[in-house]
């Protein structure tokens, strides 16, 4: 069942199947129906090729990107130039780093701390929550230069160094992640 998996929907979809089997079969063991579970027989199921990804960028090519983007209209107009900054220097989840709020920024330290994330809930719309995807979300995080020259600058500008939050809507709200 497992190799069928694998073959018609991919490591994956085999893995999450092999998972809800060891669990299930896990139940029957715990009920004496069976006298051990046969999914642990089954060995780790790993791809035929490791993940291809991206290559990691040089440190020239990285500034090349950031110039490009500070540069590009679209961006600029629409106040991405600062967030995809943040962004690259943290590697924060996206709806971590639309949550930050300045009283997140130690400017003294050099430093952002993660505490919360933004959540879509049905009924209220987009959130901040004070809990992350994961126990070791929270964590504080030091800044390289560029961000922190780029945070300086932001604080700096009128509407957008005044809001609560470090990357609000044009209307002074949450952003949205999506």
């Amino acid at each position: 069942a497992i190799r069928s998996m694998r073959t018609a929907h991919g490591v994956n979809m085999a893995r999450h199947g092999r998972t809800l089997m060891l669990g299930a079969l896990q139940l029957a063991v715990m009920a004496n129906v069976l006298g051990s579970n046969p999914v642990r027989d089954v060995s780790p199921i790993v791809p035929k090729s490791p993940p291809k990804g991206a290559p990691a960028l040089s440190g020239a090519e990285l500034g090349e990107l950031l110039s490009r983007i500070a540069t590009n209209d679209y961006c600029v107009e629409n106040d991405l130039v600062d967030p995809i900054t943040i962004f690259v220097a943290t590697g924060f989840r996206r709806s971590e780093l639309l949550a930050l709020r300045w009283v997140d920024y130690d400017a003294k330290a050099g430093t952002l701390a993660v505490t919360g994330k933004l959540a879509r809930i049905i009924g209220e719309g987009l959130q901040r929550m004070d809990t992350g995807k994961t126990v070791s979300s929270r964590r504080t995080v030091a800044l390289p230069e560029f961000a922190i020259t780029t945070l300086k600058e932001r604080r700096r500008t009128p509407f957008w160094g005044e809001q609560k939050m470090i990357f609000p809507s044009t209307a002074g709200t949450w952003r949205d992640p999506d």
